[in-house]
């Protein structure tokens, strides 16, 4: 199936398969999921990218733009305090590296990025395996698509739905074995944590109870989730979710259609 110029394709790369979606502008068109097989000795990333290659291989798709989202599985997220110091490029650059290895430790092999931010806030800093950045944009070059950037899948959430933020609510970006914890302050994030969690619309409201009180936020409106894939308990109180689709759905098709919408 050919894409007319203003159509589009988005992968979700995740460690079990890869979602894709079609899109025309905002549209998804059409979405499945991409069995991904793991290498003996490779990366957990490195079967996703695989999948990828495999399926734009096909003689029959010709692509002219391609963007992807990178499941919590293969990125590492921290809030970075703001300094008053006046840093160097080269010196904010250690600055923001050295919050995520406080976090994470060795950060040896990762790419590294940062909001810009404003004065007097803290910011988002993100980063991704450096050999899978590559590989990304090399399978763009060999397939001629013209790539957006490669983007964590919670950053996607988090622009999407930003402006329903209230500072001093929790909001929670779950995956089904990762949880991306983030609060929002007055005057930008207060914190942003990840943790390797088994989830189910019955246990997030628990868990995020128990955050709640470990991060100090306030009744400043419900709890925040967004599950890709899962379905959301209506019943449960003082929780809002976020879905991108009411169907019940693989998380990695749920995710690109979010990232479609973004």
């Amino acid at each position: 199936m050919s894409l007319f110029r203003n159509e589009s394709v988005t992968f979700a790369l995740c460690a079990g398969d890869v979602g894709v979606a079609l899109a025309g502008g905002t549209r998804v068109l059409d979405a499945k999921s991409l069995p991904v097989t793991a290498r003996e000795g490779a990366a957990p990333w490195e079967g996703a990218l695989d999948a990828v290659d495999t399926w734009l291989g096909d003689g029959k798709r010709k692509r002219r733009r391609a963007r992807a989202t990178v499941s919590a599985a293969f990125t590492r997220l921290c809030c970075v305090p703001w300094t008053d110091r006046r840093l160097s490029p080269e010196q904010d650059g250690a600055w923001v590296r050295l919050q995520l290895e406080q976090a994470f430790g060795d950060m040896d092999g990762w790419t590294v990025q940062a909001e810009l931010g404003r004065y007097g806030q803290p910011r988002l800093a993100c980063a991704l395996p450096a050999d899978l950045v590559s590989r990304w944009h090399a399978i763009c070059r060999a397939r001629r698509l013209s790539c957006a950037s490669l983007v964590p899948y919670a950053v996607v959430a988090w622009n999407r739905w930003r402006r329903l933020a209230r500072p001093g609510q929790l909001w929670a970006i779950a995956e089904t074995d990762r949880v991306v914890w983030s609060l929002r302050g007055p005057t930008g994030w207060d914190s942003v944590g990840m943790a390797s969690q088994r989830v189910s619309a019955d246990v997030l409201p628990r868990l995020a109870e128990r955050e709640q009180r470990l991060r100090g936020a306030g009744a400043a409106g419900p709890i925040v989730f967004h599950a890709p894939g899962l379905m959301a308990s209506s019943s449960t109180e003082g929780v809002q979710w976020l879905c991108a689709s009411l169907d019940l759905e693989p998380m990695s098709v749920a995710m690109a259609r979010t990232a479609v919408g973004a």
